[in-house]
């Protein structure tokens, strides 16, 4: 144990802030510049410089630096303090006999966690010193009820602190305001004005996600691809940040709590209630394996086309005689620029036509016919089982979250438990999605015939989900059109479901 009164030898510096809104870790490091200076003033010698948990440039200071940046520390609070933890660690250990912050309620707001500081300083003798706090003096039972009183009214202070900010979002949403915490995608600072070259981003992604089948991944490789950043600057869009600009009720103008919507919001909305609707329902059929029915299709192969070289979905360009009856021998289907493709791929449509349609009806006169015995009736009694308990997991995740709302159940189980019960949803819907692509299989050959000479888009489109996910068309390169017609088997990959 290091002794009392001896001046530290290995004194180093923790740091902590709770709210980095500059994200530049401004607020650490003026903290460090000041617990450094107050080091060398005092004479406590600084351990070599080393830092954990530090987040932004370094400052030219040979200290032993541990930072906690944008992490709050009262009760409320339920983010790790990595680099506290790790500071405590290395006091028991007996390689710090000195420690310099800010003032006490840097350290800890916690009353609790200030006890183990105590019981810490006593067993090991380390010091601790504060720039605006002044020297807490441990030692003495004056010392420790000083420094108890101080750590109970920081706590007070923060829980107060989180009771107005509580007080202040809930009579924002009362007045049909957006939470201003932090920017939203799509919309301004503030959240009531929108952004407009974000908006139309968004308004572009949810359009063709309704009227041209994409997904969200083809979204994010989208939006990667033309070097759109994100709001916090991360290196780049993930599904999850892509959904959250789409589904958030904000982008529709709505005020929600905790997933409820409460109304409609006194703001500019980026995307109509109904419109938004439409993109969940389609990202929910596309997850769960359902053909999805997409407005304005004009050809049975729109959607279903995809660059070999780029993977962007294809336009097809069906140039209809004058007479509107039939379309023209130069239709094409090409990887446009005008929606982002890398313009690599060209094809004459009546072509592809005719190798697909080849495809198809070989695959329709391969199936074999339903069964009409115990064989269907068991598959359609599996679906109704599967079907019953997805309903029974959805229930099970709703009791839970209403549960972890009314805080009756740890921050801990809850995530454990919700953990299994979305594994336990992917595989009903996996299991779902197979026993329904197996039912649509062995559909009669007589209905998928007769839907794929159909005139309707949609049942052409249905008989070509049953059997493909999408189809690539790979570059054939600068060929006559007889050798271009020639090469279509080895530069066209149906991609089966």
């Amino acid at each position: 144990m290091a002794r009392r009164d001896a001046t530290p030898q290995r004194t180093a510096v923790y740091a902590r802030i709770s709210d980095d809104t500059e994200g530049r870790a401004a607020g650490v490091t003026r903290q460090i510049e000041d617990s450094f200076e107050l080091a060398s003033r005092t004479g406590w010698t600084p351990a070599p410089y080393e830092s954990f948990g530090r987040q932004g440039e370094q400052p030219q200071l040979d200290i032993l630096q541990f930072v906690d940046n944008d992490i709050g520390a009262s009760t409320r609070s339920r983010k790790k303090r990595d680099a506290f933890a790790q500071l405590m660690e290395w006091i028991k250990a007996g390689r710090i006999d000195g420690v310099v912050f800010y003032s006490n309620s840097r350290l800890t707001r916690r009353p609790r966690e200030f006890e183990d500081i105590i019981e810490l300083v006593e067993r090991t003798g380390v010091q601790l010193n504060s720039v605006v706090s002044g020297k807490a003096d441990l030692a003495t039972a004056d010392g420790r009820h000083i420094a108890r009183i101080l750590a109970s009214t920081d706590a007070a202070e923060a829980e107060r602190t989180s009771e107005r900010v509580m007080r202040t979002f809930m009579q924002r949403r009362e007045e049909g305001k957006p939470n201003p915490s932090s920017r939203a995608f799509g919309f301004e600072a503030g959240g009531e004005t929108i952004c407009d070259s974000e908006a139309k981003l968004i308004q572009e992604a949810a359009a063709r996600i309704v009227n041209e089948g994409w997904s969200l991944g083809q979204v994010v490789r989208d939006w990667n691809a033309r070097g759109i950043p994100t709001v916090r600057k991360a290196p780049g869009w993930n599904r999850a940040q892509v959904s959250r600009a789409l589904l958030s009720p904000r982008s529709a103008g709505l005020i929600a709590h905790h997933g409820e919507i409460l109304g409609p919001g006194k703001f500019e909305a980026i995307l109509t209630p109904a419109m938004q609707a439409q993109v969940r329902e389609a990202l929910h059929g596309r997850r769960l394996g359902n053909t999805v029915s997409f407005r304005q299709r004009k050809h049975a192969l729109a959607g279903f086309l995809v660059c070999g070289k780029c993977n962007r979905p294809m336009k097809v360009n069906a140039l209809y005689d004058e007479n509107g009856d039939d379309y023209r021998k130069d239709s094409f289907v090409v990887c446009s620029r005008s929606q982002y493709g890398c313009g690599g791929v060209k094809r004459n449509l009546r072509h592809v036509e005719q190798f697909i349609d080849g495809a198809v009806r070989a695959r329709i006169a391969a199936a074999e016919p339903r069964g009409s015995g115990n064989a269907s009736s068991e598959a359609a009694e599996r679906i109704d089982e599967v079907n019953v308990r997805l309903q029974e997991i959805g229930e099970d995740i709703n009791a839970l979250q209403a549960a972890f709302k009314a805080n009756e159940i740890r921050f801990k189980d809850y995530n454990v438990t919700l953990s299994a019960l979305r594994s336990s949803q992917e595989v009903a819907e996996r299991t779902l999605r197979e026993l329904r692509e197996g039912e649509a299989t062995n559909a009669d050959k007589e209905d998928l015939a007769a839907s794929w000479d159909s005139d309707d888009v949609d049942d052409r489109r249905k008989v070509l989900a049953t059997y493909f996910d999408h189809i690539k068309l790979y570059p054939i390169g600068k060929v006559g059109p007889i050798r271009a017609k020639a090469m279509i088997p080895e530069t066209t990959v149906l991609v089966p479901r």
